[in-house]
């Protein structure tokens, strides 16, 4: 999404572009080709820069039917959900190299070291 002359439009390809048989719903169009269109020449849509050499087709946004810009707006929250997933992943991936790298052999030398003096002492007691 985008704006263009201080209008908020959504592009051709946002709307269309994906594999309608995807299994992930971020990846199956919005809008078929034909949908966009049968909205297109029935006035529904109403596109405000067609597309001309590498520019995409901008559709108004608030023209849009409720259907689709309900359905916009879930995948712009899925979008934002799986993001705080993935920040949480590697949060917790950056923890258990950083336990694996450093506190694990903290640990073991400790231990070493606990195991050294327990050692000291019963020879000092004999």
């Amino acid at each position: 999404m985008e704006f263009y002359k201080n209008q908020l439009c959504i592009s051709y390809a946002e709307l269309t572009a994906g594999d309608p048989l995807a299994v992930d719903p971020l990846k199956r169009p919005i809008l078929s080709e034909s949908n966009f269109k049968y909205y297109k020449k029935t006035g529904k849509l109403q596109v405000l820069n067609r597309a001309c050499y590498g520019t995409p087709a901008l559709v108004l946004y608030a023209s849009l039917p409720d259907s689709v810009k309900q359905e916009v707006e879930a995948r712009k929250e899925l979008k934002q959900v799986r993001k705080q997933l993935r920040q949480k992943i590697d949060s917790l991936e950056n923890t258990l190299i950083f336990v694996n790298m450093a506190l694990m052999p903290l640990l073991v030398i400790l231990a070493g070291i606990v195991v050294a003096v327990v050692r000291h002492r019963r020879g000092a007691r004999r």
